[in-house]
């Protein structure tokens, strides 16, 4: 284990402000086993770090020192904007994505079953894509490169046609004024008026 695991440990419990013996108690060790953890001298089990990272609020990644971000992709979406979303960058698209399919599937059901096989056979098309140049094997996939870029293209809008027919039966949800949608929409519509520009 890494050294990192025990100086994160230390420093989580320590901006909690609580005790080596009150953190062992609520994770069902022994304070000495856990100071052993946190100075890096003994390593702990599986069963440990899913404890410690429920406990700390964190994921097992930041824990272990193979990530940064505390609490993976939630992280993304603290009620203050990031400056960044301003900028068209592969993070506000992320974040867009995330957030709108959070609020598209809020009340679950059949709305959200099409969301999710909306974005996943979008995504299913860009690793079709990705394999028809070469940068994704092919023994990957099971259908052959036209059929799969072909059907995952009709896939996604089967599944957007499904999803604006239950919308009418819905209730209607306000989307929150959230900039990474704004940075979104205005930079695709940019980039649509180049693109017909120039036809």
């Amino acid at each position: 284990m890494s050294s990192e695991f025990g100086s994160r440990l230390t420093s989580l419990r320590r901006e909690r402000g609580v005790s080596q013996k009150e953190v062992a108690e609520a994770l069902g060790v022994s304070q000495a086993l856990l100071s052993h953890y946190e100075k890096g001298i003994r390593e702990c089990g599986l069963d440990f770090i899913r404890k410690a990272s429920n406990y700390y609020d964190v994921t097992a990644d930041y824990l272990l020192g193979l990530s940064e971000n505390r609490r993976g992709l939630s992280d993304l979406f603290e009620s203050s904007e990031l400056p960044s979303d301003e900028d068209m960058k592969m993070q506000t698209i992320y974040r867009a994505i995330i957030k709108l399919g959070e609020i598209m599937t809020a009340k679950g059901g059949k709305k959200a079953e099409s969301v999710k096989w909306y974005l996943a056979f979008s995504a299913y098309h860009l690793l079709s894509k990705a394999r028809e140049a070469g940068t994704v094997p092919d023994d990957w996939f099971s259908l052959s490169e036209d059929a799969g870029t072909n059907i995952s293209n009709a896939m996604a809008n089967y599944f957007s046609d499904s999803f604006k027919k239950e919308e009418l039966s819905e209730e209607s949800e306000s989307v929150p004024d959230i900039l990474v949608f704004k940075t979104l929409i205005s930079n695709c519509e940019k980039q649509i008026k180049s693109i017909l520009s120039e036809i």
